[in-house]
């Protein structure tokens, strides 16, 4: 729209005249992310087409490594990895700023996972894997920052699965 250009914050009208930067948490708030369209399906319901799905990225492979060595304590190597997947995802004549080896951390690792591989896992399972959960769902999610705590770090064990227990198994801290 006019006054904006790409890459700006994205702001919704949440109501005439009220502007929020946090998406509104409504029936009809959706993302679409059409990486994952299939041009050869007859409908969007659809489920037969042809075209491929991901298995193994070697973005991830990238990723996981720069977040190994970084752990390792090897922040260059780290480095190294995490930009080799920056200037593959740079534009054709443009190029994304490289990380110093000086600067990564891992919320810059687990910021990239999220630009790299947005709508292809679970992103629930990173943050909790690295103690982030709670912590980035705090500063980056307004809508969940006041419910999450830190037992939403471990899932709840089903009920179905401690009907089935014949022994003392109990349920997961907080749930």
């Amino acid at each position: 729209p006019a006054g904006k250009a790409i890459g700006d914050t994205v702001v919704w009208e949440i109501a005439p005249g009220v502007f929020s930067t946090t998406a509104p948490n409504g029936v009809n708030m959706h993302w679409g992310i059409k990486k994952h369209d299939d041009p050869t399906r007859a409908s969007v319901q659809d489920l037969a087409g042809f075209r491929d799905f991901f298995v193994y990225r070697l973005s991830e492979t990238y990723l996981l490594a720069a977040e190994g060595y970084l752990l390792a304590g090897n922040p260059v190597k780290s480095a190294e990895y995490l930009n080799a997947v920056r200037r593959r995802a740079s534009k054709p004549g443009t190029s994304l700023e490289p990380v110093d080896a000086a600067d990564i951390n891992l919320d810059i690792v687990l910021d990239e996972r999220a630009r790299e591989l947005g709508g292809e896992e679970k992103r629930w399972m990173d943050l909790a894997r690295t103690g982030k959960l709670v912590e980035r769902v705090k500063r980056y999610n307004a809508n969940g920052a006041s419910n999450i705590a830190d037992y939403h770090a471990i899932r709840p064990i089903p009920q179905q699965q401690l009907d089935l227990s014949t022994g003392e198994f109990p349920q997961n801290t907080g749930y």
